[in-house]
């Protein structure tokens, strides 16, 4: 069985990779903000999937987490990361664009830098 680290597992494509893995057989654990959405999964593949919260925006705690979240799967075969987000902002207001890139760029940075050490 393949041990799956799916970050950002717990809403749109993430969440819809992580069924469809669960669904063939991989073992899962899910790492995202929504801990409600997480648990549900839990609850419909208990032997399959377990979780990590995590918010790929901090990343000062990011790598003990990620860690974690390894250690829960007894390994790591395959790392998917699919957090991001995206907000119209057609008046390209600050906070919204730090939000945006420290979820799509520095987040993503660092959790690739895991996942490939």
């Amino acid at each position: 069985m393949k041990k799956v680290l799916l970050i950002g597992a717990s809403s749109g494509i993430g969440l819809a990779l992580t069924k469809l893995m669960l669904e063939n057989d991989y073992k899962v654990c899910g790492c995202g903000r929504n801990e409600e959405a997480l648990r549900k999964i839990q609850t419909e593949y208990p032997a399959a999937f377990n979780y990590q919260i995590l918010d790929v925006r901090q990343t000062e705690t990011l790598e003990g987490k990620l860690e974690k979240a390894v250690s829960r799967l007894g390994g790591m075969d395959i790392c998917v990361i699919s957090s991001g987000i995206s907000v119209r902002n057609p008046d390209l207001e600050w906070e919204i664009e730090r939000s945006m890139i420290e979820t799509n760029v520095t987040g993503f940075s660092r959790a690739a830098v895991f996942a490939a050490n």
